[in-house]
């Protein structure tokens, strides 16, 4: 797997249009974005061309246009899914997938459907294993 690089919350919401449709005008990523949140278009270019910078959004330029760009992703949604997943354990957690879970059970209204499906999940997971 690549280098995955850190993603804030707000780079997330750009990502994430990308991740659905590309390639992508600036124009297109910033049309999206401002349909789910009230953000700048000045901040949400900024946003993309930091993703530029960390390596997870590439670009092309338009042949008819040299100042056209259009861009996509150059990190795929689950791979950034999965190293958010493990910098969270480990801050949080100590990489404790057992002090995880009493937090999120003893934290949360969990219903005996989704405990099951957990143990399901869970005996799945060993049966592998063994």
């Amino acid at each position: 797997m690549p280098d995955i690089p850190r993603i804030s919350k707000r780079e997330w919401l750009v990502m994430t249009k990308l991740w659905e449709k590309y390639p992508q005008t600036a124009t297109e990523v910033v049309e999206k974005v401002q349909a789910e949140i009230n953000i700048g278009d000045s901040s949400i270019r900024t946003l993309l061309n930091r993703l530029v910078k960390k390596k997870a959004v590439g670009y092309t330029v338009d042949e008819g246009n040299a100042n056209l760009y259009y861009y996509h992703p150059l990190v795929c949604e689950q791979d950034c899914i999965q190293e958010e997943t493990r910098n969270f354990m480990e801050l949080y957690y100590q990489n404790s997938i057992a002090k995880f879970f009493a937090a999120f059970i003893n934290d949360s209204q969990v219903s005996v459907e989704e405990i099951e499906r957990l143990r399901k999940i869970l005996d799945d997971q060993k049966g592998e294993q063994l």
